[in-house]
Formats: C-alpha cells, structure tokens, sequence
C-alpha cells in the first residue's frame, strides 16, 4: 500500500520535473532569442 503511494509520488514528480525543466528550456530560449 506504502509503496503504491510512493510509486506514484515519485512518477508525479518526475513528471513535474520534466515540464519545469521544460519551461526553464523554453524561457531560457525566449531571452536569448530576445537578447540578440
């Protein structure tokens, strides 16, 4: 039961991980695109 919960936090956070390295990429993207 214990683990489930744990599974399924970890798979929600990489999950989170993933689109906020996403925005990162997009906004860093954005400010150099504006830089130049």
């Amino acid at each position: 039961m214990l683990n489930n919960i744990y599974f399924n936090k970890t798979e929600s956070d990489k999950k989170i991980t993933k689109s906020l390295k996403f925005l990162f990429t997009l906004t860093l993207g954005i400010v150099s695109l504006s830089s130049v």
